[in-house]
């Protein structure tokens, strides 16, 4: 790890799902965020320290870099 703590994440590509609906009134499933359900996890000595979704690691504060920053405690 670089001694800044910055980190390069690569994402890949993802297409959402089609609404899938009964009856074209119903919704049974689909269109659902992926980004929720992806989760960024960071480990020190093995041990999960922190957990958040790529969504809400994408709504967080950027640095002057245009860094998304993560707080980890100590």
């Amino acid at each position: 790890m670089p001694h800044d703590g910055r980190v390069k994440v690569g994402i890949p590509s993802y297409r959402p799902s089609c609404g899938v609906y009964l009856f074209n009134a119903i919704k049974v499933r689909g269109s659902g965020d992926p980004l929720k359900g992806w989760i960024v996890s960071v480990t020190r000595n093995g041990k999960t320290v922190r957990e958040q979704s790529l969504r809400v690691t994408q709504k967080s504060p950027t640095d002057e870099a245009g860094y998304h920053m993560m707080r980890i405690g100590q």
